[in-house]
């Protein structure tokens, strides 16, 4: 899984992250297209999403602007 799809998996939108974590949307936007997050970050998404560092690391294809829309 990908940050996207731990994200989608979870329910988030992207504004749900930013009001949860006081990131900048433009954050989560570069995290969604496969820029690593920041050890800090990485252990709240992994409580955040429900899911292991492995599945919030794996990498996948990058989200289109249809994705975010599912």
């Amino acid at each position: 899984m990908s940050f996207f799809a731990c994200r989608m998996r979870a329910g988030l939108s992207q504004e749900d992250v930013v009001l949860r974590t006081g990131c900048a949307g433009s954050s989560v936007q570069r995290w969604d297209h496969g820029v690593v997050p920041s050890k800090h970050y990485i252990t709240y998404f992994c409580k955040l999403f429900g899911v292991t560092r492995g599945e919030l690391l794996r990498e996948e294809p990058r989200p289109t602007p249809d994705m975010e829309k599912l």
